[in-house]
């Protein structure tokens, strides 16, 4: 909870700010076969939920999952120093000297888009090595109105994405994992297409091997422009103790962008090196 606003009417002062007031809840319920997750906030500063969220997964007893997601949230999370987007000013008690609370809370929300995020997914192992999934996802952030000092953010309309993909466990060696993934993207001024094929090699007890090439192609309506841009990777693992794990990673980028008039090609080589700490 923020801090409670109060006008002062002698001194004609305010003498606290609430930039946001929430209340919510979540629900969990798990068993064997099936999984619930839920979660609500409610800002009553603004009378508008914050995030409403659904998840769920069922899954047979053949092996047979299904999940399925819906999120619906603000953008940014709703408070009232969202008003400041754009603003030179940006102290809320300053911006009180030329405007009311109730015309803050409004600038606030002309300024905070509501971003939607719906998938459904299916996958089925095919036998002890071998299973596949295909899902459906969708995305959509709305419009803004913006205020005097910020212009107004178009809707992005739907976008739409279509994935599948293949593991298999001990192809080629008795501990190996290998996934490969389609995808294709349509969304109001582009579609898109990615596939990628990673291995993940295991041996002895503390090494691994992660190598992965990705393909990405998109086509531009509003530019009539196509993108290319193929990446491969590397990734070295040494697990030390139980929760620590050093890493390298060595990778490339190529990129090949053609237009009506103009073709660029860009090339970016990157390496890394580091650890992960699981505790």
């Amino acid at each position: 909870m923020a801090p409670a606003t109060s006008y002062d009417h002698a001194n004609r002062r305010w003498t606290g700010l609430r930039t946001g007031h929430a209340v919510g809840g979540e629900i969990r319920y798990f068993s064997q076969i099936f999984t619930l997750y839920g979660l609500f906030d409610y800002d009553t500063e603004f009378k508008t939920s914050n995030i409403t969220l659904v998840q769920g997964n069922w899954t047979a007893t053949s092996g047979t999952s299904v999940h399925a997601l819906f999120d619906r949230r603000k953008t940014p999370s709703l408070s009232l120093t969202n008003a400041l987007q754009g603003e030179s000013d940006t102290s809320i008690k300053s911006q009180l000297q030329t405007k009311t609370y109730d015309q803050l809370k409004q600038q606030a929300l002309n300024l905070t888009s509501t971003t939607d995020l719906h998938s459904v997914g299916i996958s089925h192992p095919f036998s002890a090595r071998c299973q596949a999934g295909f899902d459906v996802q969708s995305a959509r952030t709305s419009c803004t109105v913006g205020s005097a000092n910020q212009t107004p953010q178009p809707d992005a309309g739907n976008i739409y994405a279509y994935s599948g993909n293949i593991v298999g466990n001990g192809i080629f060696t008795q501990r190996d994992v290998n996934v490969i993934s389609i995808s294709h993207i349509v969304a109001p001024t582009y579609d898109g297409n990615s596939s990628s094929l990673t291995n993940r090699l295991i041996w002895g007890s503390s090494w691994s091997l992660d190598t992965t090439l990705s393909w990405y192609a998109q086509h531009d309506s509003s530019s009539n422009s196509d993108l290319d841009r193929f990446t491969p990777s590397i990734r070295l693992g040494y697990k030390w103790k139980h929760n620590i794990t050093f890493e390298a990673e060595l990778g490339e980028e190529h990129t090949v962008n053609k237009g009506p008039t103009t073709e660029e090609t860009t090339r970016r080589r990157y390496w890394s090196l580091g650890y992960r700490w699981d505790f």
